[in-house]
């Protein structure tokens, strides 16, 4: 079982709701209880349908996954990941930072 690709973890497709996804999440979660399933590899199964709920039930943390997949999620940089904001295809990843702090610099120099 590929603990790494979530919606087919859960059986559902990434068009899933959040109830979907918790509707999902308990059943699987019923059915690979240790105490409730004797076989040897339930608990490994149970902990990765955790983290596949964990995940997909943040919507920060989906919309991270939904992006770059698995390795978004380890990215330090992307724990701090903010919506895009629209460039219009004309500004560099520079402009964009710049544009951002904008508000800071005008706060500075206003004395705030």
């Amino acid at each position: 079982m590929d603990s790494k690709e979530y919606y087919s973890l859960l059986k559902i497709d990434r068009t899933a709701s959040q109830e979907d996804i918790k509707k999902a999440y308990r059943k699987l979660a019923m059915e690979f209880h240790p105490d409730v399933n004797s076989d040897k590899d339930a608990e490994e199964k149970f902990k990765a349908v955790g983290e596949a709920y964990s995940v997909l039930s943040d919507s920060r943390k989906k919309r991270i996954y939904d992006q770059t997949g698995i390795s978004g999620l380890s990215d330090p940089y992307m724990a701090m990941a903010r919506p895009a904001q629209p460039c219009m295809g004309k500004c560099s990843g520079l402009d964009a930072l710049f544009r951002r702090n904008r508000g800071y610099k005008r706060n500075i120099a206003a004395g705030r």
